[in-house]
């Protein structure tokens, strides 16, 4: 599985998510990782695909 990201306002990804629910392409929407997260909580909003 590929995996793409994209970065912009949330207005944006809303609109990329719509159309990629629409077209049945599996998707997540995660919010920005700031300096300020500790590599636990970072780890946790990666989406793993080989788990």
């Amino acid at each position: 599985m590929k995996k793409i990201e994209i970065k912009g306002p949330y207005e944006t990804l809303e609109r990329i998510s719509i159309f990629l629910e629409n077209n049945y392409i599996k998707h997540n929407v995660i919010g920005d990782v700031g300096s300020d997260q500790a590599p636990e909580e970072i780890q946790e909003s990666i989406d793993w695909p080989f788990l």
